[in-house]
């Protein structure tokens, strides 16, 4: 199975032009700073590694989400497809691309389609479920939706080449196959 960080950093390192990856980002380039950010919050969590983590993945998670809000156009999200509902795009970066009025497709799957899926999802939960709470609704829904992006991304994802190194670092990708038919 593909994962996803691997050819998203190599499309970043090889296609810098068309792939913006959250840890190229300024934000990320101080989030993953060692010196600079890291250290700081070891010194600020020294006996509470999993408040540490909890604010690093806090972190991570409003940049994601600020990242989906920015998006423009037909958004191509390398995702696995999983049922693992507390992977990032699914929680953050979904929703996110879903109320953002600039994002047209997903994976080239039409804004609208997607949108009225999760509607549809919703309401027939609601309906055969009434016991489940809103927050419980919404999730099932969510992750119904990125079930259909992620059969998609594995689509897309499947015309990459790309070489895994011996330390397991990813190495730059050639873009331009991935992004041949995607609408604006």
């Amino acid at each position: 199975a593909i994962d996803a960080w691997r050819p998203a950093v190599g499309m970043g390192k090889g296609s810098p032009e068309q792939v913006i990856v959250l840890q190229d980002t300024e934000l990320g380039k101080v989030i993953n700073d060692k010196e600079l950010f890291r250290e700081t919050i070891d010194d600020l969590f020294v006996n509470a590694k999993a408040n540490k983590n909890a604010l690093l993945d806090e972190i991570w998670d409003d940049a994601s989400e600020r990242m989906a809000l920015q998006a423009e156009g037909n958004v191509r999200a390398i995702i696995p497809v999983t049922d693992d509902p507390s992977k990032v795009f699914t929680r953050k970066e979904l929703p996110a691309l879903l109320q953002n009025p600039k994002v047209t497709h997903i994976e080239g799957i039409d804004i609208n389609v997607l949108r009225q899926h999760y509607i549809n999802t919703y309401d027939e939960l609601k309906a055969i479920q009434p016991s489940l709470t809103d927050a419980e609704v919404q999730k099932a829904a969510i992750h119904d939706v990125q079930s259909g992006i992620a059969a998609k991304s594995r689509i897309h994802t499947a015309t990459l080449e790309y070489i895994e190194t011996a330390k397991d670092q990813p190495v730059p990708v050639d873009a331009r196959q991935y992004f041949k038919d995607n609408p604006n």
